[in-house]
């Protein structure tokens, strides 16, 4: 990271000197990634794949040296380190502490002074190297040098906190009273009475009592030992193991397990040699990581505040215990363990980040933007500047938002994490003649790899699909990464080109798992795959494909969509799940009548997102929350409980009673989603499919769409514009129907209205005009059929994108008698529940409660449509301002953010010339 002068090292370098440096072309950033979750043969075959002038000699170095850590190829360790360490210069972008980390954890000690020695030498402004002398000094017992060093470094910089802690360590071990007063003295004057001198505190509580009255006897200075024959104290040194390992060799040992998905072998490893080693710090924390992984998080909690308790200036455990607390959405526990962190590191911008993340856990929007203040002041980089927008995108921070977004858009080279989280909001919210121009002021100041991914982006933000795909095709196959492949399995996608993406996505999963394969997987929950999904699941659990997150994630989705009887509230909250999923499992819930399991995820979907909790009696979720409340009033908890187990009769004499219960509804209908047999009708449904735009001519992508329903076999297609749909309800209906169509509060009401006047009077086949044919309609209806819907996944609420009908039906006739009344009412409801599915759920129900005809109704799980209809396709006009239902229209301050940026983008340019 990139901190303070004593924490960051280079990032105190001159300005000019690092913005000078010719930047990357090769994502360090995602190499690092791999690093820490143990891909090392993936970050090995990038770094030797690599071409040259990619990526800097010394960074390359640098991260050979890590990955050789990870196999435990100790000399390779020592050789790639010490090149590193010489190859380093003011203009490498990596930060100093890496470099002199490194070379502390050489095996050859008379190496790694000499190394220490140059880079002292090379950066002799920098305390970051000294410190490293002292602490190789220290190791040897040579501990008066080590003081000697401290004092040096200090000089450079004497707000160098850990500095101070090291030499007052040393002090306290060698008993130098005097001098420890001297010591406590010189941090008061650096830094005051604050949270410092309370750390100072709890160090000097270590120090040996003296006897009242006493003087300590000053401890004879030995000469320092010759840097050339070191040394090492006896208590330093671990006592010797059967196998002769050291921590460090343990921890690659149990990586290496754990990576190849042995975890309780790799816990097993640990918790054996924890006891010769006195119970490390490092081998707890390993084990804490190893064992969340595993699931088991009380055993996980325990690992890390053993390690806490062990050393409690141990900023990483306090870290990971915020972590582990936020997981298990105990909000307020995680922020005294991040206040923690903070006392324990106050420069350390990872313990300020796990502070905002449990402030915005607890929604403290006042406490947050003053955290963000201090977290700004201690130079982030721009992964951890987007996770902490995003909190104040969240709760709806603006100020501070822009202060994050305009940190990591101040260095004369952007943070490319930064703007492409710029980019992704801009799309919808800036005219798209100012991010173009943006885009191409970034271009002279970015690598070309990252401009190439941000036109890919504006481009597919378009629906310019086919462009994307040929600036990918521009990049060579060995230099293209998982964003290449992401990006062009999404624009084959786009072209609709579904088996053509399908095939691509199984074979750059190959290279890429653990970004690919849960594209895969779901790819085939779209198109209804769910036996294709869950083999896909399989492969990725038994070749340890992905994390156990991500693996939890699609248990989830896949138990949703086959609506398998699990408690998937449980299942979500066992997992830091998406708030997608938590949305799904609420839903979930209540449309199968689980109280108990609503009650647990409502919390939690309304305290996520700012707005839908500002908002909630609007949103969906709410509705149903509330209608769940009113239902209990009616008829008690322990009545609805009881549904799922009731006989047909006593559940339809409930769903008869209640005919305003969309739960209800769904709770009967679950008894029937298995299709009747055919019976030869003397009705049957018309060939004639209906679709509807609003707008004539529709949008081109529309009408590519509509296209693929043209000519459909045997099927007519025809295809309503707004005025089409007034005459034929004028003709056919009357004007008082017409009155009811102009009153939708907007087209998707004027839609959800139509099909349902439509089928009531001609019958045929309606298909929403963002669904697509891929399939065949003759496995969707057969001979005999009466009424065809389909059933949601989510909720199980009866879907109305594809309906198919006989002429009179009576649940078409019902349903739009119902519509014209609440839009003539000015009904406050919200469209899902006043027209469209929640509407056609309680319809059908009431049919089958009431005449028990169910070979009237044919009811399919939504797994059977996707089959043959790709739905609910994804289309540029969607994400456009101008769109009915777009989430926010033009954005001024974040018009204004990207135009000020331009303008210094610009006026850079104008000086350089």
């Amino acid at each position: 990271m990139l901190l303070s002068r004593g924490l960051g090292g280079i990032a105190a370098m001159s300005d000019q000197a690092r913005d000078t440096a010719a930047p990357s072309r090769l994502d360090l950033g995602h190499l690092d990634a791999l690093i820490r979750e143990g891909k090392a043969e993936q970050a090995r075959a990038a770094l030797t794949g690599a071409v040259p002038g990619e990526i800097e000699e010394a960074a390359r170095e640098l991260r050979l040296s890590r990955i050789a850590a990870l196999f435990a190829e100790l000399d390779a360790r020592d050789r790639h380190a010490a090149r590193a360490a010489r190859l380093l210069s003011a203009g490498t972008g990596d930060s100093l502490t890496g470099y002199v980390n490194a070379v502390l954890n050489m095996q050859d000690s008379r190496a790694a002074v000499a190394e220490m020695d140059a880079l002292a030498a090379r950066f002799a402004s920098h305390a970051e190297p000294i410190f490293g002398l002292a602490r190789l000094a220290a190791r040897t017992g040579r501990h008066e040098e080590a003081l000697a060093h401290a004092a040096d470094g200090l000089a450079c910089d004497p707000r160098h906190w850990q500095l101070h802690r090291f030499r007052l360590l040393e002090l306290i071990r060698l008993g130098r009273d005097d001098e420890i007063d001297a010591c406590v003295d010189a941090i008061r004057a650096a830094f005051g009475d604050g949270e410092v001198m309370s750390k100072t505190r709890e160090i000097l509580k270590s120090r040996p009592a003296r006897p009242a009255g006493s003087k300590t006897a000053p401890t004879p200075r030995p000469a320092p030992a010759p840097a050339s024959v070191p040394t090492r104290a006896p208590v330093e040194t671990p006592a010797p193991t059967p196998r002769g390992d050291t921590v460090a060799d343990v921890l690659a040992r149990a990586k290496t397990l754990a990576d190849a998905g042995k975890l309780e072998d790799a816990i097993g490893l640990v918790r054996s040699v924890a006891g010769r080693f006195g119970n490390d710090v490092h081998l707890c924390l390993l084990e804490g990581e190893l064992r969340e992984q595993n699931g088991d998080l009380d055993a996980a909690r325990a690992a890390f505040e053993r390690a806490a308790s062990l050393n409690p200036q141990n900023q990483r455990a306090r870290i990971l215990l915020c972590r582990l607390a936020l997981r298990c959405q105990r909000n307020a526990e995680a922020l005294a363990h991040a206040d923690a962190a903070v006392a324990i590191a106050p420069t350390s911008s990872h313990s300020h980040l796990a502070r905002c993340d449990a402030l915005a856990s607890l929604d403290r929007r006042e406490a947050l933007a003053e955290a963000i203040a201090t977290f700004l002041a201690l130079s982030p980089d721009g992964g951890q500047l987007v996770r902490v927008a995003r909190h104040c995108e969240r709760l709806n921070l603006v100020e501070p938002m822009i202060e994050v977004l305009q940190q990591g858009l101040r260095c004369k080279v952007p943070s490319e994490a930064i703007v492409n989280h710029i980019v992704s909001k801009a799309t919808s919210r800036v005219h798209p003649d100012i991010l173009a121009r943006w885009i191409a002021s970034l271009a002279r100041v970015l690598p070309s790899k990252p401009v190439n991914r941000l036109s890919r982006r504006e481009l597919f933000e378009a629906g310019q699909y086919a462009d994307v795909v040929r600036l990918v095709r521009q990049i060579p196959m060995r230099e293209r990464d998982f964003r290449e492949a992401g990006d062009l399995y999404e624009s084959l996608l786009g072209l609709r080109r579904y088996r053509i993406a399908q095939r691509y996505v199984a074979f750059a999963a190959r290279y890429w798992p653990l970004q690919m394969v849960q594209r895969l997987f779901m790819l085939h929950i779209r198109f209804g795959e769910l036996q294709k999904a869950a083999a896909v699941l399989d492969r990725a659990e038994r070749g340890h494909l992905l994390g156990s997150e991500v693996l939890a994630a699609m248990h989830h989705t896949l138990a949703l969509h086959s609506r398998a009887p699990a408690d998937l509230v449980t299942l979500a909250l066992q997992s830091p799940a998406p708030e997608s999923l938590l949305v799904h499992s609420l839903r979930y819930a209540i449309g199968v009548g689980d109280i108990a399991a609503a009650r647990k995820a409502l919390p939690l979907v309304r305290g996520h997102n700012r707005q839908r909790k500002l908002h909630w009696q609007s949103t969906l979720e709410g509705q149903l929350s509330n209608e769940m409340t009113q239902l209990a009033a009616v008829l008690g908890e322990e009545t609805i409980a009881d549904l799922a187990h009731a006989s047909n009769d006593v559940l339809a004499r409930h769903v008869i009673d209640n005919s305003w219960s969309i739960i209800l509804a769904t709770i009967y209908l679950a008894r029937f989603g298995t299709r009747p047999p055919a019976e030869e009708r003397g009705t049957s449904i018309a060939r004639v499919i209906h679709q509807y735009w609003d707008e004539s001519p529709p949008p081109p992508d529309i009408s590519e769409l509509m296209a693929s329903w043209d000519g459909y076999r045997d099927f007519d297609h025809a295809v309503l514009s707004k005025r089409d749909a007034i005459q034929f309800l004028r003709v056919d209906y009357g004007e008082e129907w017409v009155n009811a169509f102009r009153l939708a509060n907007n087209p998707a009401e004027a839609a959800d209205f139509l099909r349902m006047c439509l089928l009531a009077k001609r019958g045929g086949v309606w298909i929403d005009a963002d669904d697509e044919a891929v399939g065949s309609l003759d496995r969707l209806i057969r001979p005999g059929d009466q009424l065809v819907v389909f059933r949601e996944p989510i909720g199980g609420a009866v879907a109305n994108n594809f309906v198919a009908a006989i002429p009179s039906h009576p649940v078409l006739v019902s349903a739009a008698a119902l519509a014209k009344r609440t839009l003539l009412a000015r009904s406050s409801e919200s469209t899902w529940a006043k027209t469209g599915p929640g509407l056609l759920t309680r319809v059908v129900a009431q049919f089958l409660a009431q005449t028990g005809r169910t070979a009237d109704v044919t009811l399919h799980e939504q797994s059977v449509l996707r089959r043959e209809v790709a739905i609910h396709t994804p289309l540029a006009h969607k994400r456009s301002a101008t769109y009915w239902n777009a989430s926010s229209a033009t954005d001024p301050v974040l018009t204004e953010l990207v135009k000020s940026h331009m303008a210094v983008l610009g006026s850079g340019e104008r000086s350089a010339e």
